[in-house]
């Protein structure tokens, strides 16, 4: 909308239009809402009648070009000041003079009361320019509420990664080890089992069980043994000709 610098005397001469403006006569029906609305020349006639007495006038500029009939309302003052109400361009339909002169009528109409502030009721009288039945009237597309994104599934916590297990020790680590104590004890004129329960106690392990060691407890007991062989004195060779009594079996 565009207006001069000033609109001082307009505005004053609308205000006393309005105080005395009487809203059209609803003269016509339209068919397709079936219910009756103000023609043009009724609103002509409502508008003619209020501005008697006051220095408003009126005109319309109508322009025809592909995109349809186009209408600007522009409300003058005697004074010079004047409004241009935005255009209002309408579609012709299929371009024939019934089509073009509907969308005119309409397009005057609907301008001319929104500039003077008339209610002339809802109607539909531009459905001949548009070539829409009323049952065919394009609706507003509904717009898709998009669903929330689904949470991301929640991952079970992680168990804790549990350290390997100990691995048996094998027969033939036990054997060598079980012939090197039985050797120790031998020579040095020992009890197996005590040697066996020393190395033992001094591997720290506690108790130890000798069908069900593992690698860890193989090692441990091995590394007491060597420190026990280490530290023990060399064997005093036997030269006596007795026959030496035969050790007793380990019961480990």
């Amino acid at each position: 909308m565009e207006r001069s610098e000033k609109v001082i005397d307009l505005i004053k001469d609308l205000r006393k239009f309005r105080e005395q403006v009487k809203q059209p006569e609803k003269n016509a029906f339209n068919p397709f809402t079936k219910g009756k609305y103000s023609d043009l020349s009724a609103v002509i006639k409502s508008i003619d009648a209020a501005t008697a007495n006051t220095g408003l006038s009126w005109t319309q500029d109508v322009r025809n070009d592909p995109n349809g009939v186009t209408v600007q309302t522009i409300i003058f003052h005697d004074s010079g000041e004047f409004i241009e109400f935005s255009p209002l361009t309408m579609p012709t339909g299929k371009g024939t003079a019934q089509d073009v002169g509907s969308a005119e009528t309409y397009a005057r109409r609907y301008t001319l009361q929104t500039a003077f502030g008339l209610v002339g009721d809802a109607d539909d009288d531009a459905n001949s320019a548009s070539s829409r039945a009323p049952e065919q009237r394009q609706q507003r597309p509904q717009t898709r509420q998009q669903a929330a994104p689904r949470p991301a599934p929640r991952q079970a916590p992680q168990a804790k990664r549990q350290a390997p297990a100990d691995p048996p020790a094998t027969a033939d680590e036990k054997n060598k080890l079980l012939d090197s104590l039985k050797e120790f004890a031998r020579v040095r004129n020992l009890d197996g089992n005590a040697v066996f329960t020393s190395v033992v106690r001094d591997s720290g392990l506690g108790q130890v069980k000798w069908g069900q060691m593992t690698q860890s407890q193989y090692k441990a007991v091995s590394d007491a043994f060597h420190r026990m062989s280490a530290v023990a004195p060399d064997p005093t060779p036997d030269t006596s000709a007795a026959p030496e009594p035969a050790e007793p079996p380990l019961p480990f």
